[in-house]
Order: structure tokens, then C-alpha cells, then sequence
């Protein structure tokens, strides 16, 4: 969805229903990331002016049914997502952004902020809940 942004795939990138919005800003994928189903990433904004979207004055009406230049940004909401991350079903990451590598994004949540390399990230508004270096496999157990 969009067209002021551009769009930075890297190699075994897995997108399963993913909605990729480039409305107001760039977003970069790293390597080997996963994302899930259900999966939103949202660079588009929408500006307020004296407390109204600020297209909606018939002076400043494109005839766009989004609010147009004037009220969408083309760009400054860009999206960086590292390698190896995992972006669990249904998880939003808002423009402006960035996720560094090796992460773990809970499903569901609503990530408004930066987070560091190796953090495991939940809940709405997304917080870091833990590293993912202290991850261990599970054995996995036979009857």
C-alpha cells in the first residue's frame, strides 16, 4: 500500500499475508526475517491540524479520499526491521521504527518505539519482556 516509500527485501525473507504500508516512509527488511500471518507494518500518518485531519477544511480538500499531500507525509516514518527476527501473528509495527536483529515480536502486539538487538518484545504498547540469547531449545518429549 503506498507509494512514497521504498520497499527493502532481504534474502530468505518469509511474508505470509503480510500488509506493508509505504505511504509515509521506507521499510527495510533484514535477512532471514519472518513475518507471520496477520502481520502490519504501517508507515502511513495522517497529520491533525487544530485538532481536525487536515484535509478535512473544504480549502485544503485535494478530492483524495486519504487527505492527500497535505495531509499524509511522504516520508520521515521509516520502518527497519534486523535479521533473523520473528514477528509473531498479528503484530503491528508503527513507522518510525526500528527493530534490531536476533528479535522476537510477541503476537499481537503494537510496537510504537526502538528496541535493541536480542529482545524479546510484547504486549500493547509493546515493551521488551526479555532476551533472546537466554532462549534455550525445548527437548521435545515422545510417548
Amino acid at each position: 500500500v503506498g507509494n512514497a516509500g521504498i520497499l527493502i527485501v532481504g534474502e530468505r525473507v518469509a511474508l505470509a499475508n503480510a500488509v506493508l504500508n509505504l505511504s509515509s516512509g521506507s521499510i527495510t527488511l533484514g535477512d532471514r526475517t519472518i513475518l507471520s500471518h496477520g502481520v502490519m507494518l504501517v508507515t502511513g500518518r495522517h497529520d491533525f491540524l487544530d485538532g481536525k485531519r487536515a484535509s478535512l477544511p473544504p480549502e485544503r480538500d485535494d478530492g483524495s479520499w486519504g487527505g492527500g499531500t497535505i495531509e499524509v507525509p511522504a516520508f520521515g516514518y521509516d520502518i527497519t526491521i534486523g535479521e533473523g527476527v520473528w514477528v509473531g501473528v498479528g503484530a503491528i509495527v508503527l513507522g518510525g521504527v526500528v527493530v534490531g536483529s536476533h528479535c522476537i515480536i510477541a503476537a499481537g502486539a503494537v510496537v510504537t518505539k526502538n528496541f535493541p538487538d536480542h529482545s524479546v518484545i510484547a504486549g500493547i504498547p509493546a515493551r521488551r519482556i526479555g532476551d533472546t540469547r537466554d532462549r534455550r531449545p525445548k527437548q521435545p518429549t515422545h510417548p
